[in-house]
């Protein structure tokens, strides 16, 4: 029988929609135009299509008394987990680690940075995560 867990979240991913944005829109930012006059539909379909990656990406936490598991995903399918036995530390992400300009949450697993959240979700993240002190 599986353990219960302590703590589960589960929000947006911005530090992974901020990197898609920039790989999918930034390198071709005439890539829309150049399709659009085109042909129209295909000016349409790259950006529904970014737009789709853009949004689908999540991030989630559970917290077990064994084991912390952090999960990116997009939309239902996971690319990328961590896991650890403890969350050594949480902090906001940023020049300075203050909740001023900061773009999330990072969270120290195992000795690795992960940056997970968004402007939204990181205060609720970093004052309810569990942190092994």
């Amino acid at each position: 029988m599986g353990e219960r867990a302590t703590f589960k979240f589960s929000g947006r991913d911005s530090i992974a929609q901020f990197i898609a944005w920039m790989v999918t829109v930034t390198p071709v930012p005439w890539l829309p135009v150049v399709a659009w006059n085109a042909g129209g539909a295909a000016g349409v379909a790259i950006i529904a299509l970014a737009l789709a990656i853009i949004i689908g990406l999540r991030a989630s936490v559970v917290v077990r008394p064994s084991r912390v598991v952090i999960t990116r995903k997009w939309f239902f399918i996971p690319y990328w987990r961590y896991t650890g036995r403890v969350i050594e530390d949480v902090w906001y992400g940023g020049d300075w680690g203050e909740p001023e300009g900061a773009f999330g949450v990072c969270v120290q697993l195992n000795g690795k940075e992960i940056h997970i959240g968004s402007r939204r979700t990181m205060d609720y993240l970093y004052f309810s995560l569990p942190i092994g002190r």
